[in-house]
């Protein structure tokens, strides 16, 4: 009788846990259905009020937190900073992004579950330049200066064309602020070479990209009372514009 008392109560435990079980996958189920309700809000108001895009992306970013669905809470986390880069919101901007950076080095990224994440990037490198970016606004140079660096040290390892050779016209841009001129028309050089020989990188970023670095490169020999270098650079500048069929003024803004 004890024995069987026994196999009685595994039997009930086994069903009661098979209830919450299923129960739990229903309230994963709907909650995916008001996840995916919540993206029509979104897309509503993300050109009318970014502020209430961004509340109804936060709370999207629950859904996926109480689902645990990684490759969710990533896509929302960096929508979030992202989205409150636009308007202004550089502290909330980085709280997200950090969140973001942290799951990013937890998971393996080479995993074909998460090839959505590395086909549209939202990858560590790119997370690091946003930060950067960030904190180069917020006044925070010593920090941008360490996540652009970083940024790059990993551009090179992984051998990743774009960020090899945009990221140093961006920290140059930073040395110019701080008042670090000659490293700054380092950098810029460093940018030039690798724009023009990078492969994967399309025709029009790279225009564009090369006039940005033209322009920082002139003003850093003004900054150096070398008018000379800064005419014969603008000269070439305004030459492969030319030949490529952009107006430089168009291609590039001043630092």
């Amino acid at each position: 009788m004890k024995f069987f008392c026994q196999i009685l109560i595994l039997i009930l435990s086994f069903t009661f846990l098979k209830v919450d079980y299923f129960y739990a996958q229903d309230l994963i189920k709907d909650d995916l259905v008001e996840y995916n309700n919540l993206n029509d809000s979104v897309a509503k108001y993300r050109d009318t009020d970014l502020r209430l895009a961004i509340e109804y992306a936060k709370n999207q970013l629950s859904i996926a937190e109480k689902a645990k669905d990684t490759v969710k809470i990533i896509k929302d986390l960096h929508r979030i900073a992202r989205s409150s880069q636009f308007i202004n919101e550089y502290y909330q901007s980085t709280k997200y992004f950090e969140r973001e950076l942290q799951l990013l080095r937890k998971i393996n990224l080479n995993d074909e579950k998460y090839k959505e994440l590395t086909n549209n990037y939202y990858i560590e490198v790119e997370v690091l330049a946003q930060l950067g970016q960030n904190y180069t606004i917020n006044g925070q140079f010593k920090k941008a200066f360490s996540f652009y660096d970083r940024c790059l040290e990993i551009a090179h390892s992984q051998n990743l064309g774009f960020y090899k050779a945009v990221m140093p016209t961006i920290i140059a841009k930073l040395h110019f602020t701080t008042g670090n001129y000659r490293e700054a028309l380092n950098k810029h050089k460093e940018s030039y070479r690798a724009l023009k020989n990078v492969k994967d990188i399309d025709e029009n970023t790279r225009v564009h990209n090369i006039g940005a670095t033209i322009i920082g490169m002139s003003s850093t020999y003004i900054a150096l009372g070398k008018l000379d270098s800064a005419l014969w650079v603008l000269d070439e500048g305004i030459k492969r514009s030319r030949y490529t069929g952009y107006r430089l003024e168009k291609c590039v803004s001043w630092p």
